[in-house]
């Protein structure tokens, strides 16, 4: 933290850089020792399938194009050029489209798991129909 702290100067930016590096440490140890449980108490046919029923919500979380980064970006470019109302309407419309998206990607999403074959669409091949369904609606 130290040497953080002679880079930066900031405590501030110190503690945050520190807290992401601690994050990514306990996640990377968390799961290097949960991948060895699940593999012994489920073995490699379920844990596959539990991997390629997780990877839905990531999916989704990078569906938004860009937008987020790039509405992030303008939202910091305005609030620098003491831009406030701008940087709200911007904020404002940002979410409105987010939401109007979100709940048509919902409504398409929930739609897709309950008509589609989800076993047969995902290979899935442990795991019943009805488990596959009810695990995709909470994860998401």
């Amino acid at each position: 933290m130290n040497i953080l702290k002679s880079l930066f100067g900031d405590r501030s930016i110190a503690s945050s850089i520190g807290a992401n590096l601690l994050t990514k440490v306990v996640l990377t140890i968390s799961q290097l020792i949960l991948i060895p449980i699940y593999l012994k108490y489920w073995g490699n046919i379920i844990y596959g399938d539990w991997l390629i029923i997780t990877t839905i919500p990531n999916y989704l979380m990078i569906s938004d194009f860009g937008l987020n980064a790039t509405a992030s970006n303008e939202f910091c470019r305005l609030i620098a050029q003491q831009k406030h109302q701008e940087a709200f309407k911007l904020f404002r419309a940002v979410n409105s489209c987010f939401l109007v998206f979100g709940i048509c990607l919902l409504c398409l999403f929930y739609t897709t798991i309950s008509i589609a074959n989800l076993k047969e669409l995902l290979s899935i091949n442990e795991l019943s129909e009805i488990d596959t369904r009810l695990i995709i609606f909470f994860i998401v």
